[in-house]
């Protein structure tokens, strides 16, 4: 009885189980992308797979990329996903890069982000920058909201002569000028009740996980 026993065990330890879910959503940018200041989960990205019922997002994005950044650790991505999203220029924005640099770089990874797409436009969503200006980090720099409707003009443009969809976050990221449980410890990035609201956003003009 006990050999039988030990067999049974034995061979219920080697029931191979079931892998992870495949990533059907590509998520590229920087800080925001990532969910700085806020618990993993917090992230607008893994919030929003969750809201799809998808598993978590590939993420390629990190603190203080720029646009150019991006595209450099970007290119060599390969695999096609039912979404992608594309959120960067935050720290173009933020470094004075030129307009025309970001316009480059933004275009090469349309080009990118759509191919990972499996050539579909539609799948790509291009989100704002938020209006950072408004945060307690970012106080004195009051050439941030000049720029950064200058940066976002220019990033609808290229993202609706691509066929991609456009979500702006800009009012949404203004509530945290007056809202501080919208902003994260780091008096910097949004909290998590913040990124929630930017996933509804996306939910709004994405109407289901595929086009």
């Amino acid at each position: 009885m006990r050999r039988r026993a030990f067999v049974f065990l034995l061979l219920a330890g080697c029931t191979p189980r079931p892998a992870p879910a495949s990533p059907q959503y590509l998520a590229l940018g920087d800080s925001y992308t990532i969910g700085e200041g806020v618990p993993e989960a917090d992230a607008y990205p893994r919030q929003w797979a969750r809201r799809v019922g998808w598993p978590p997002p590939k993420i390629v994005a990190r603190t203080g990329w720029t646009s150019h950044d991006l595209l450099e650790a970007a290119r060599d991505l390969d695999g096609t996903y039912a979404r992608v999203t594309l959120h960067i220029g935050a720290n173009d924005a933020f470094q004075n890069r030129s307009l025309q640099r970001y316009e480059q770089d933004l275009t090469a990874l349309l080009t990118l982000a759509i191919a990972r797409a499996g050539g579909q436009p539609r799948r790509v969503v291009v989100i704002s920058i938020p209006d950072f200006s408004v945060v307690p980090a970012m106080r004195g720099r009051s050439d941030l909201a000049v720029s950064i409707p200058r940066f976002n003009a220019a990033a609808k443009a290229l993202a609706k002569s691509r066929g991609t969809q456009w979500v702006s976050i800009v009012a949404e990221s203004q509530r945290m000028a007056n809202d501080p449980t919208l902003v994260a410890s780091d008096g910097l990035h949004p909290s998590g009740a913040m990124y929630a609201r930017w996933s509804e956003l996306i939910a709004r003009v994405v109407s289901g996980p595929t086009p």
